[in-house]
């Protein structure tokens, strides 16, 4: 029987369940792992966070942040300047 493919959304809330017992270590081997992935997928995976950085940041410019979440989206704000 065939595996059901996961939500967007589904895979977020695991991703954020992990994220939120995960350790700086388990960062960095999460950062190293994905840099041994497929090219094509390192590329795909990048294009992710970057649609991420995109929210943040208009949740900073529509002020839709509080302190807890402040600094990524005024930083993904101002990586989007940079790259613009």
């Amino acid at each position: 029987m065939r595996e059901m493919r996961k939500s967007g959304e589904m895979m977020a809330r695991e991703f954020i369940d992990w994220v939120n017992s995960a350790t700086s270590s388990e960062f960095r081997q999460f950062a190293q792992q994905i840099a041994r992935e497929h090219r094509s997928l390192q590329q795909e995976t990048f294009d992710l966070f970057l649609h991420c950085v995109e929210k943040w940041a208009e949740m900073y410019k529509m002020d839709l942040y509080d302190p807890r979440n402040a600094g990524a989206c005024r930083l993904s704000y101002e990586i989007l300047k940079a790259i613009d």
